[in-house]
């Protein structure tokens, strides 16, 4: 099974990430593997259309928590994979 780090809504305008475990990756999940954290996530093809798309992973990392004490997510470069 594969940890996830899914956006959850909670009240008006908030969002907060719940971790949880599942054996799929869904739409606009983080997760982790072999200790790297991935964002998978689908790409159009087209402003007009929503199909064809194509599925995509990119990875990325958490950066230590600036001055408002927010911890940040930053997308690696060049790692995007279709």
């Amino acid at each position: 099974m594969q940890k996830f780090f899914s956006p959850q809504r909670r009240g008006r305008g908030s969002t907060e990430a719940t971790e949880g475990y599942t054996e799929r990756i869904r739409h606009g999940d983080f997760f982790k593997e072999k200790g790297r954290l991935y964002d998978g996530f689908h790409t159009h093809n087209s402003d007009l259309r929503a199909t064809p798309r194509k599925t995509a992973l990119i990875t990325a990392r958490f950066q230590v928590r600036d001055k408002n004490n927010i911890d940040n997510v930053v997308v690696e470069a060049g790692s995007i994979i279709f």
